[in-house]
């Protein structure tokens, strides 16, 4: 007579029923989470860039792919703006995961926001690195005291006076000339519309492409500053943020090279704590 393995008990079937059911319903909803995760979320916002806001998106998407596939994220997605109440709007909406800001609008945001910085973009034609007084017929910034001083920063004030002027000068000494497309104050110094011109490296390149500019030269200019800065929002993952960092200088190579380069992109790189320090420690100080 051929033995038969005893039945489970009705007790035991349901455990291993139940037991049954649970992992299924672990796995689904592990599913169900992932399917729902939407793409890495990148805000990019670039004050007083040249070019449209448009052709800037185009590219962004390009760089996204390029930022994904490095990193192993299933998709990636950008979103560019040149002003910081519509980006601030964005991230209340979306709570991105990374960014990268003008460095005057990294340091007004990185508190509020608990931006941690962790690289830097560097660009091939300048561009809020290294701010200069120009003029016609002044010699030094002493001459440009109590003039016109024509700019597209002044509207940040803060920034100016404590990150450009480094507490030297201060924009209240000038009569501030405020404009908002890049050329426009050096038009004005040329035109004598301006005594001085508060501008940075990529307006100064301009100046060797305009023909009436004869006789407008620099005379004060700023310490290097990092210009775009690269930061992690507090909804990125340590980890992953951590990752991310050490991937930036990948994304300039191969497949992104070209399109680094279209946007006036040398490399991104990891940033160093001492390069964003200081000038975070001198605009946050109390007056």
């Amino acid at each position: 007579m051929t033995s038969q393995a005893p039945r489970p008990r009705p007790r035991a079937r349901l455990r291993r029923s139940v037991a049954g059911v649970a992992l299924f319903a672990a796995v689904s909803a592990s599913a169900a989470a992932k399917a729902s995760e939407g793409p890495i979320r990148v805000l990019v916002l670039r004050e007083h860039g040249v070019g449209s806001a448009s052709s800037a998106q185009g590219y962004l998407d390009q760089l996204m792919a390029v930022v994904a596939k490095v990193n192993a994220w299933p998709a990636a997605e950008g979103q560019y703006h040149v002003d910081r109440k519509r980006a601030e709007t964005y991230i209340a909406g979306t709570k991105p995961q990374y960014g990268l800001m003008s460095l005057g609008a990294y340091l007004a945001l990185e508190r509020t926001h608990g931006l941690r910085p962790v690289g830097k973009a560097v660009l091939t034609a300048g561009g809020g690195e290294q701010y200069y007084l120009i003029s016609k017929t002044a010699k030094d910034p002493a001459e440009c005291k109590g003039h016109a001083l024509a700019t597209t920063f002044g509207g940040d004030p803060a920034f100016v006076d404590r990150v450009i002027f480094a507490g030297e000068r201060s924009l209240a000494e000038f009569t501030v000339q405020a404009h908002t497309r890049p050329l426009q104050p050096l038009k004005a110094v040329i035109r004598d519309e301006a005594k001085c011109a508060l501008v940075d490296d990529a307006q100064l390149a301009e100046l060797g492409h305009m023909s009436d500019a004869a006789g407008v030269k620099p005379v004060w200019f700023s310490a290097k500053l990092p210009s775009l800065v690269i930061v992690a929002f507090p909804s990125a993952e340590k980890a992953q943020a951590t990752r991310f960092q050490s991937s930036l200088q990948q994304v300039c190579r191969g497949d992104g090279a070209p399109i680094c380069g279209a946007i006036g992109v040398t490399e991104l790189r990891p940033i160093e704590a001492r390069e964003v320090a200081g000038v975070s420690e001198a605009y946050h100080r109390k007056r």
